[in-house]
């Protein structure tokens, strides 16, 4: 039984295409779970984000926010400093997110600081917790987490920092990247431990384990290392 949802975005050809549209059902019924007390958590990374910016302000307000293969460190709102995701932190980690280069990015496209704080609804609804500078100057929003509801959106890569190697991308590999890397995925799977969800029984829990599938090695023709097909 899924205790959480990870959306790392889809390749489409616009909002009618069906994996947003599956992504919109998703996230209307995360949205009604936690309404009706079950706690579902939801997590969005690069155009995972995107995505849940576009489900939730009702339009495309995506825009040429190029920073592509490049790490940065993260412009830390006042709201950070109170927030459910980088709460757990240790401050010289925290210290070090604003000065290091530690979240890499492989972006066109992204929400304008101005863009997202005219819109209402995105405005309301989340929590803006970083921001950063494309490369032709505007400023986009990189980091945000529901006000209400448990769901968390990262224009960046966090996972990148302890698993892709391909030299051509500059993937963060110190310290302090792979500790930030670390604490994010302990940090979600916390949140996904709120959930009463449970698998009826052993054998339901045992269909849906990922070892009954193969990964698949794609470094030979991407930046990734390996990729499951299911």
């Amino acid at each position: 039984m899924c205790c959480g949802v990870t959306c790392c975005g889809v390749m489409c050809c616009g909002v009618t295409c069906c994996g947003v549209m599956c992504c919109g059902v998703t996230c209307l019924s995360l949205v009604q779970a936690n309404d009706a007390g079950d706690f579902f958590p939801l997590w969005g990374t690069c155009m995972g984000f995107q995505l849940l910016t576009v489900l939730v302000a009702g339009e495309d307000l995506l825009t040429n926010t190029t920073a592509e293969n490049i790490a940065m460190p993260l412009n830390l709102t006042a709201e950070a400093q109170s927030s459910r995701m980088f709460e757990s932190f240790p401050p010289d980690l925290l210290r070090s997110l604003t000065q290091e280069p530690l979240t890499g990015n492989f972006h066109h496209y992204g929400v304008t600081e101005k863009v997202f704080q005219e819109n209402a609804r995105l405005r309301e609804f989340f929590s803006v917790l970083s921001t950063n500078v494309a490369e032709d100057g505007s400023v986009f929003v990189s980091t945000m987490e529901g006000r209400q509801y448990p769901f968390y959106g990262v224009q960046w890569h966090p996972e990148v920092n302890r698993f892709q190697w391909n030299p051509k991308y500059h993937f963060p590999h110190s310290v302090n990247a792979v500790s930030l890397s670390a604490l994010l995925s302990d940090f979600f799977v916390n949140e996904g431990r709120k959930s009463s969800h449970h698998f009826a029984n052993l054998e339901d829990e045992n269909e849906a384990l990922i070892y009954s599938y193969n990964p698949v090695y794609i470094a030979n023709f991407t930046g990734y290392e390996q990729a499951y097909f299911f």
